[in-house]
């Protein structure tokens, strides 16, 4: 998940190269109730919905490991990934809390 809105999703897909589905979740709400804690913080979800290894933060060793959980969960081959723009370290923001988010967010 993202938080940003659609378009703003896909135009990061395309800067990382990343080949895994990004939900874009601008106001937190499925971000929150996967337990995140911080912004940059990446789930993997297994299918049925169990969350299968959380992720805190951003980076490019952090990106690799995703890929890895992904094409296991999924049993397919890892992709190469773009990581040339990624952070070599890794960078994890503020947290998630419902007072960094709207009013109107809040209430949903």
């Amino acid at each position: 998940m993202i938080n940003a809105n659609a378009d703003t999703a896909h135009q990061w897909v395309k800067t990382t190269g990343t080949n895994f589905p990004i939900i874009a979740d601008p106001a937190c709400v499925i971000t929150r109730a996967y337990g995140a804690e911080c912004a940059a913080d990446t789930t993997l979800v297994a299918p049925g919905g169990t969350i299968a290894k959380p992720h805190p933060g951003y980076g490019a060793e952090m990106l690799r490991e995703l890929s890895a959980g992904v094409a296991r969960t999924a049993g397919v081959a890892a992709q190469p990934l773009a990581l040339d723009k990624a952070p070599q370290q890794l960078v994890v923001g503020c947290p998630i809390s419902p007072m960094e988010m709207p009013l109107a967010a809040q209430a949903r």
